[in-house]
């Protein structure tokens, strides 16, 4: 027994060494390295739940100008809609470091906020803070992102002026079929608004050249050619549609209605006024 007794003694002094190493350790860190520390161990846990959020904090107290742990801290907040908390984050990210969070805080006030305006505002001091880079707010061409802003504030020459520029350049970098095709897409549906109808076809060929599944593309060509008088085509890409919306390709997003999302209600409703009538 005496022997157990002596390992139990030893094994609890070298645990108490380690903890004491470990708090030496984080005590001599600088701020900034406490800061990431908490960053860290945030990741341990679940977006949202009060042990990361708990860590997040910690890390803001470690080092108030660690923009990193306000942006993370936001992010739970966006997500379930409580803009108020999820911005004053956001805004005080952007205020420390305005390159590496303004396209995030743009994105966000495009697609779950709908402050056009505003993601404008953020899209364009970010391409002027980057003279001499391309910047991908949240994944996506920035010329893409404001064009698609200008989109939804009804200023369709802006947004045609910004989807031509997005196309340009990704072209020249890297060829067209860089593009993202919903830039193909949502300029199509800029043209189909203006009553373009060849050209929004033109564009929503291009879209569903790069990608032979895009139900939103066969879609809304649909409605160029029933606006055109061409029942027959207009029904064929409300069949395509619907065929391959069926199969799940199709355009959607967890937390927020994308623009233009289109519906199964939708398709069926336009199918049952042209096929129908065709027959």
């Amino acid at each position: 027994m005496r022997i157990f007794k002596i390992i139990g003694i030893t094994l609890s002094s070298i645990l108490v060494l380690i903890s004491f190493s470990i708090a030496l350790s984080y005590f001599n860190k600088s701020p900034r390295e406490k800061a990431e520390f908490w960053f860290r161990a945030q990741r341990s846990f679940p977006q949202g739940t009060i042990n990361e959020h708990w860590c997040l904090e910690k890390s803001i107290q470690s080092d108030s100008t660690f923009h990193r742990a306000y942006m993370e801290k936001s992010v739970a907040f966006n997500k379930r809609g409580q803009y108020h908390e999820g911005f004053k984050l956001l805004d005080k990210a952007v205020e420390i470091a305005p390159v590496e969070n303004l396209g995030y805080r743009g994105s966000i006030k495009l697609y779950m906020f709908h402050d056009f305006k505003g993601a404008i505002d953020d899209f364009l001091r970010l391409d002027t803070l980057t003279p001499e880079v391309t910047d991908a707010p949240w994944g996506e061409d920035i010329y893409h992102v404001i064009g698609l802003s200008y989109q939804q504030l009804g200023e369709l020459d802006s947004a045609k002026k910004y989807y031509d520029l997005s196309i340009q350049k990704k072209s020249a970098l890297l060829g067209e079929t860089w593009v993202d095709v919903k830039t193909f897409l949502y300029y199509g549906l800029v043209e189909l608004e203006l009553r373009n109808y060849e050209a929004s076809i033109v564009l929503f060929d291009k879209a569903i050249a790069y990608s032979k599944t895009y139900s939103e593309a066969y879609y809304y060509r649909g409605l160029a050619y029933q606006r055109l008088n061409n029942p027959i085509a207009a029904c064929a890409n409300f069949q395509e549609s619907y065929a391959y919306f069926n199969k799940g390709y199709t355009m959607s997003n967890p937390y927020y209605e994308l623009p233009y999302q289109l519906y199964l209600s939708t398709i069926e409703n336009s199918m049952d006024s042209v096929c129908l009538k065709g027959q």
